[in-house]
């Protein structure tokens, strides 16, 4: 277990978003135009239930290879995941930092696959297709990648178009973390996108990390074509 913002559990109001952070978004929301609300930051899922905080799929503490992203997207897969007990209490018991040491991607889970299919068909489709093609049974892939690979976010919380104004208090985490997986050199991180808000956030080496070289919802593609030249090192960590 790895101590988190969230490793408590929920506020007494049921939410798991901290103070701070609520009181920044919120003055964030209230100041917006009309034309910006694509840009809205959400802590709620669509039916009103508090949000998990996304931070991270899988244990960024540990992970092999860390990809890091911008923030979760606003997505009926929440919904879905939510509906489904075991699933939902995975999500919240990575959000704790009690990762199931079998999947620490609950996306990557059995259940997860079946509610959210983003995370193992675009994000690590392709390292699941290597791995059977190297004679791995195909679930025991699932938990390989699910242990050796992580997603970490910029922000935990979701929109439906990313703004540097959803740079808040607990992204300090995000940027630590990553920070400790560049120090190791047993590790490898790679970026799929926001090389400037990363920058500005305060990782300040980010221009050095290997970049997807995929293009809008590509980007998050751990492919040979996105990363070439880092594609061996991908594959090492991985088996």
């Amino acid at each position: 277990m790895s101590f988190t913002p969230w490793s408590h559990g929920k506020r007494s109001d049921g939410l798991w978003i901290c103070q701070e952070d609520k009181d920044r978004i919120d003055r964030y929301n209230s100041k917006l135009r009309p034309e910006d609300e694509e840009y809205r930051m959400y802590y709620t899922i669509e039916s009103g239930q508090p949000m998990i905080p996304g931070m991270w799929c899988g244990n960024p503490y540990d992970a092999r290879i860390i990809l890091l992203m911008l923030n979760p997207a606003v997505s009926e897969e929440n919904e879905r995941a939510y509906a489904i007990p075991e699933l939902k209490e995975r999500l919240e018991n990575s959000a704790r930092g009690q990762w199931d040491p079998e999947y620490p991607n609950a996306w990557l889970h059995p259940l997860g696959r079946k509610a959210g299919p983003w995370c193992a068909t675009v994000v690590f489709g392709a390292l699941h297709k290597h791995l059977v093609s190297k004679n791995h049974d195909p679930e025991e892939a699932w938990s390989r990648i699910a242990n050796r690979c992580a997603i970490l976010e910029l922000s935990p919380w979701a929109s439906n178009k990313w703004s540097p104004n959803a740079i808040i208090s607990s992204s300090y985490l995000s940027i630590s973390l990553a920070k400790a997986a560049m120090a190791d050199k047993r590790r490898l991180v790679l970026l799929a996108r926001g090389e400037d808000q990363w920058h500005m956030a305060g990782l300040i080496d980010a221009d050095t990390l290997p970049k997807s070289k995929g293009v809008r919802s590509n980007q998050s593609r751990i492919t040979p074509a996105n990363f070439p030249d880092s594609w061996t090192d991908i594959i090492a960590r991985l088996e």
